[in-house]
């Protein structure tokens, strides 16, 4: 099958991150769930290779599932740095439903982070040794893509497969955290590929 979509990269910055990945992820999980012709809840897999628990892409996966009032899907998530402390445990909304792994291997700072939805939904984030929080970063995210969804399945499922069991500590609610986004940044599209206003080197 060919890809119908090329993916989108661009740099965001670090205050926009998590609220343009939650609209990406709410617009795809809509549209999942009114689709009649998707599998059923019980077969849908979402993969996420992240650097922690703090990571945008875990809180913005949370957010988008506590406003559907559901996780309409299971979770294999693999984790660099797992959690070490209560304050950094897994979302209520994504505890449940999560299979996770960590690979204690510093070469995986070199990997990106990783987002699969689907056969042709993913994102990709920027590599695990930039910490998300403290700058701007690159991004890609491919809606419509088989190559490149075909590219990170693969990739998560080599990297799974070396991976020791992870403990899951359910933490708080995504929708009852304390800190939550400006309104205005998740109306942000995805597909903003705009100059970056700041250097970010990679």
């Amino acid at each position: 099958m060919q890809s119908k979509a090329l993916p989108i990269i661009a740099v965001v910055k670090k205050e926009e991150k998590e609220a343009k990945l939650k609209a990406f992820i709410a617009a795809h999980l809509a549209r999942t769930i009114s689709d009649k012709t998707q599998h059923a809840v019980s077969d849908r897999v979402v993969l996420i290779i992240a650097r922690s628990h703090e990571s945008p892409v875990v809180h913005a996966l949370a957010s988008a599932v506590a406003e559907g009032g559901d996780t309409p899907f299971s979770l294999k998530a693999l984790i660099l740095v797992p959690e070490a402390s209560p304050e950094s445990a897994w979302p209520a909304e994504l505890a449940a439903s999560i299979s996770c792994r960590t690979i204690p291997d510093l070469r995986m700072l070199d990997a990106h982070e990783q987002l699969w939805l689907d056969s042709e939904t993913v994102w990709i984030g920027d590599c695990m040794r930039r910490e998300p929080g403290k700058r701007d970063a690159y991004e890609c995210y491919a809606d419509g893509c088989t190559t490149t969804a075909q590219f990170v399945e693969t990739a998560f499922n080599r990297l799974w497969d070396k991976g020791q069991p992870s403990h899951v500590e359910t933490g708080k609610s995504a929708a009852s955290a304390s800190e939550t986004l400006d309104p205005h940044l998740a109306q942000i599209a995805p597909a903003d590929t705009s100059a970056p206003t700041a250097a970010t080197r990679h």
